[in-house]
């Protein structure tokens, strides 16, 4: 035989030996022995001498019974027989003919030990190529027992399918069980080999020894030097893990996303009836595949698409932002955008309500707590005309310049006006402009999240910000949103871009102010529509409470349309 393809088979049987052939590699080394005799008979001889240089578990599991020792004791009695045989005494068996001359012919003798062991022989060479087959069939259509592999950690606003089996936290997962289909939510799931999954629903997936079959449905993992080779399983890709941290989407249309975060991944892609190609994804690297084409496509990487972390306790589910968005938070969110647009809190109450075209209101000099919203301090009318003013709820205090003790609208995350303002350019109407333009997007579809009017600010479609009408203030408590943290992260910064609202007057100006436990770090005053500020505030770890103010500013229109805006507000993570 010749020497590369000999060669080529070592290798080949090496690897089904180890248990790490892939389904290519099964199928050549099948294909070699089932149309090569010389690989055949190469083979035999290479399984017969393994056998009898040492059993592997590793070989025999995938195929005996699950008694293992049946096995070894069949193999044991062989050994015996081959030893009695060697050391038994040699037999001959003489035979005398009479012939017709009645002379003694006397027959050679004939050593049964040499034609038995020829047998045995033979028959070790049929079992090593019965084993090899046993080998490549167990890898590839593997027995069918259940083995435990994971357990359920957490789950949030899950939804099972009619006819799916229903999982509750602290389940232990088996394998090859029917597939879990939910409709909806989020599990986040531990292999026992190191290795965490969150699965988002709508998804339909198959737990299996050494990874997940996901048949559709978004997965993020993230894989421990333990779990090395955690594999994902869909119709038409295989995912293998090189130590990594990545994301796989599969739709039921056929397309399938892979977002490699850390590390790489060895993807296997291809139509069933065709040759898989294979590629490795390194970090920071997105691909997609469509089986309707059989394209493999490069995309641009979506690293905030997969849910990484989630907590059913504060309803968090993180996707890896390194912010936490606090307009969310005003609009009854976790800061990670479950939140609703166009929430708004009373500074008279500190109640939630969606946001209405409202009249002048005044002040009550009260600190309000805000019970909807655990990250939520409280809420309060500035006003420093009777002495500093609480800004939260352990009585830090600000001494607050006096104000009208008026506003018109609460405090609103990410109000919302018409797409298009020109139709309102020429409007002489008796009643503000503002407030039409405001009534009339309560009344369309075609919206936007309101903006400012500096020049120096360019407008972007998925800004988010926190609208508040002079006078008003709100207070966040940081401790309570570093509870939703990742472990090993921190809230670093506050950041945003405050100005005064797009569709504000040009002759108004206002103050807007930021507090840490009470104290000044920011101050803007007499602020125009011309006019932006970038607020970028560093909190210490042991800072309590942030506090957002707008005051009125020294022009002769007092509150009266102060539309401030805060522009992406933001606590940094790092």
């Amino acid at each position: 035989m010749d020497s590369k393809l000999q060669q080529y088979i070592d290798e080949l049987l090496v690897i089904a030996l180890e248990g790490h052939a892939d389904e290519q590699q099964l199928d050549e080394l099948n294909h070699l022995i089932r149309t090569n005799p010389e690989a055949q008979e190469y083979c035999s001889y290479y399984l017969a001498l393994s056998s009898k240089l040492h059993l592997s578990d590793k070989l025999a599991l995938p195929f005996v019974s699950q008694d293992i020792n049946e096995y070894k004791e069949y193999l044991q009695s062989l050994k015996e027989l081959e030893q009695l045989e060697n050391s038994a005494p040699e037999v001959i068996i003489e035979n005398t003919l009479q012939a017709e001359s009645q002379k003694e012919i006397k027959e050679p003798r004939f050593n049964v030990s040499n034609r038995f062991a020829k047998v045995f022989n033979r028959v070790v060479a049929a079992a090593a190529l019965i084993f090899i087959v046993f080998i490549i069939y167990a890898n590839v259509f593997p027995p069918q027992y259940s083995v435990q592999v994971a357990t359920v950690l957490d789950q949030i606003d899950v939804n099972w399918s009619k006819g799916s089996a229903r999982l509750e936290n602290n389940d232990t997962l088996l394998s090859n069980q029917a597939p879990y289909c939910i409709e909806r939510g989020t599990i986040k799931i531990a292999y026992n080999q190191g290795v965490d999954v969150v699965i988002e629903g709508p998804a339909k997936f198959e737990f299996e020894r050494a990874g997940i079959f996901l048949e559709y449905g978004r997965l993020y993992s993230l894989v421990s030097k333990s779990g090395r080779g955690f594999t994902i399983n869909s119709p038409y890709a295989r995912y293998v893990d090189l130590g990594t941290e990545f994301g796989v989407e599969v739709d039921s249309s056929g397309i399938s996303e892979l977002h490699v975060l850390k590390g790489k991944v060895q993807l296997y892609a291809g139509l069933d009836d065709e040759e898989k190609e294979s590629r490795t994804v390194p970090e920071g690297a997105a691909i997609r595949f469509d089986a309707n084409n059989g394209r493999l496509d490069n995309i641009v990487i979506n690293k905030n698409a997969f849910a990484r972390e989630l907590d059913s306790n504060s309803g968090v589910i993180w996707r890896g932002q390194n912010y936490i968005d606090l307009a969310d938070i005003i609009g009854g969110g976790n800061g990670y955008g479950n939140g609703k647009i166009q929430n708004a809190i009373d500074p008279l109450t500190g109640k939630m309500r969606t946001w209405e075209l409202t009249s002048e209101n005044t002040g009550n000099h009260n600190y309000n707590l805000v019970n909807q919203s655990k990250y939520i301090d409280g809420v309060f009318v500035p006003d420093g005309s009777d002495g500093p003013v609480k800004v939260t709820s352990m009585d830090n205090t600000w001494d607050c310049p006096a104000t009208s003790n008026a506003f018109k609208y609460p405090v609103v995350n990410s109000l919302q006006i018409p797409n298009d303002l020109s139709q309102f350019e020429f409007y002489t109407g008796d009643a503000p402009k503002e407030d039409i333009i405001l009534e009339k997007a309560l009344k369309t579809s075609a919206v936007r999240s309101m903006s400012i009017k500096s020049p120096d600010y360019r407008y972007n479609v998925d800004d988010k910000n926190i609208f508040m009408h002079s006078n008003l203030g709100i207070t966040f408590n940081l401790w309570e949103i570093r509870k939703t943290l990742p472990d090993g992260n921190r809230v670093k910064r506050f950041k945003s871009v405050f100005g005064l609202s797009e569709i504000a007057l040009d002759t108004k100006s206002l103050d807007v102010w930021v507090l840490i436990d009470g104290n000044p770090v920011c101050v803007k005053k007499d602020l125009d529509s011309s006019m932006s500020i970038d607020i970028d505030i560093e909190l210490a770890d042991d800072s309590d409470f942030l506090t957002l103010a707008v005051t009125e500013g020294s022009d002769q229109f007092k509150h009266y349309n102060d539309w401030g805006v805060f522009i992406n507000p933001r606590l940094i993570i790092e």
